[in-house]
């Protein structure tokens, strides 16, 4: 075990083990160093030396970036010398940067504008004309406005080091210095969009939500990606009940920092503009909510000591999972449990290749009572969906299907009840590797929508008292 030493950070006596970076202890100890280039997760640059601490016994200012700690250490991060550093480093910084506030995306949650704020001069003794480069397009997933850069490389470092596809250099030296890829090439990583989160300055932004709303307008709410069975943590923006961004939530055991591009487009590929299944229905026309239930519960109770197939999606809650789970057991003892198939695998860093959040969730709680869709036997008379589009290798008389939208299937389906999409339940999810992980609402669901235990729960006295 390391020993302990003893370090005064503004006259604040904190006790550490030796060789810790001072930027992380200061934040550790609530102490505000500002910073663009360093980040937690990628190696220390050194680049934007806007990180300028007073260090006793060193003649000249330190990055507190890059200085590990020693027994002894006395730092001043407000002293005069490192107050006058630090402007003096964005005015060097803010030499060719246009005035874009009132235009930028990043407007409301730029680390620039906080600096310059905080810790920036007054008025600027730069005279010279401004440098003004086109802005360019990086991929058609990404914009790169080179007059906002200040090249601090966070995004050369992601894709190079964690992502693992050096597609981003930096062209020239000096005062032309800029962000590039090589000539004629877009970038074609599937994490590109990383880049924007980390960019300190605005200068890279997404197609996908450039210059479509003002970060101020925005609810924000706190979720787990529903993609893949990899759970990233998600931070979702939401107006007028849309959801207008996505972007990774910190969570070191699960995703860090980072979530695949796929995931963030999830809600406008799989959820906006969709059709809901907005009533009840029984062969193609619509029924009040009573009759169905009464409908269907005689249907059940006709079957039920036969082979009925239950399918559930892998996209359900363990706690909707666990509902029908008790719902099989005590009522439809005969049935046949099964789910989309599961396909193993995943990529170099997060994405994993299964589409759904919820595959180790449904198998943990069923156990060895769920069968694999390819094991399963080709023909039922009855079937009971819970949000599962049924094979076609499948031969099925008769579908009672619970889902939140329109399929093509549904017209030919004995019953249909509208359920809830991603976003609009509380529960949780297991991912792949068994770390059980809850969330919360963010959407609200239509009106006759049902989660399967309210289903249920609507079923279940029908088929008792029968």
């Amino acid at each position: 075990m390391n020993p302990e030493i003893s370090v005064k950070i503004d006259d604040k006596e904190i006790k550490t083990a030796p060789g810790v970076n001072l930027i992380d202890l200061a934040k550790e100890h609530g102490i505000e160093i500002p910073h663009y280039c360093y980040h937690p997760a990628l190696a220390v640059a050194g680049n934007c030396r806007i990180c300028f601490v007073e260090v006793e016994g060193m003649p000249h200012p330190q990055i507190a970036c890059n200085t590990p700690v020693r027994d002894g250490m006395v730092v001043r991060t407000k002293s005069e010398l490192a107050v006058e550093a630090r402007k003096w480093t964005l005015e060097f910084l803010l030499a060719n940067h246009p005035l874009d506030c009132p235009v930028c995306d990043k407007a409301g949650e730029c680390d620039l504008q906080n600096y310059a704020f905080k810790y920036g001069r007054s008025h600027t003794d730069f005279v010279e004309k401004k440098r003004t480069p086109a802005t360019v397009r990086l991929s058609d997933k990404l914009m790169l406005e080179k007059d906002r850069c200040i090249v601090c490389l966070r995004c050369v470092q992601f894709l190079r080091d964690v992502d693992g596809k050096e597609e981003l250099y930096v062209h020239q030296r000096g005062n032309s210095a800029e962000i590039a890829t090589a000539p004629g090439k877009d970038l074609e990583s599937d994490y590109q969009l990383n880049t924007a989160d980390i960019c300190p300055v605005g200068a890279l932004s997404p197609t996908n939500f450039r210059f479509a709303e003002r970060v101020w307008n925005l609810e924000k709410r706190e979720s787990i990606c529903p993609l893949c069975p990899r759970g990233c943590n998600t931070k979702i923006d939401i107006k007028d009940n849309v959801v207008q961004r996505v972007v990774p939530r910190f969570n070191k055991e699960v995703n860090s920092y980072w979530m695949c591009d796929e995931g963030r487009s999830y809600f406008s590929k799989y959820h906006t503009n969709r059709r809901r299944i907005e009533g009840f229905w029984h062969r193609g026309e619509p029924i009040d909510a009573a009759s169905f239930f009464v409908s269907v519960a005689r249907r059940l109770q006709q079957e039920a000591a036969t082979d009925i197939l239950v399918l559930v999606s892998n996209w359900l809650c363990n706690e909707d999972i666990q509902a029908i789970a008790d719902f099989v057991d005590g009522s439809l003892s005969a049935a046949t449990i099964s789910g989309p198939p599961f396909k193993e695998g995943g990529d170099h860093l997060l994405r994993r290749w299964d589409f759904g959040p919820n595959a180790r969730g449904l198998r943990d709680i069923f156990k060895g009572r769920f069968h694999e869709p390819n094991k399963l036997k080709q023909s039922f008379k009855l079937a009971l969906s819970f949000g599962v589009t049924p094979s076609k290798d499948l031969n099925i008389d008769e579908l009672i299907y619970l889902g939140a939208y329109m399929e093509p299937f549904i017209a030919n389906t004995l019953y249909v009840a509208p359920g809830v999409a991603h976003g609009e339940i509380h529960g949780s999810y297991t991912n792949f590797a068994g770390v059980v992980q809850s969330f919360d609402t963010f959407l609200e669901a239509p009106v006759q929508a049902h989660t399967c235990e309210e289903f249920i729960g609507k079923l279940l006295p029908l088929l008792e008292h029968r």
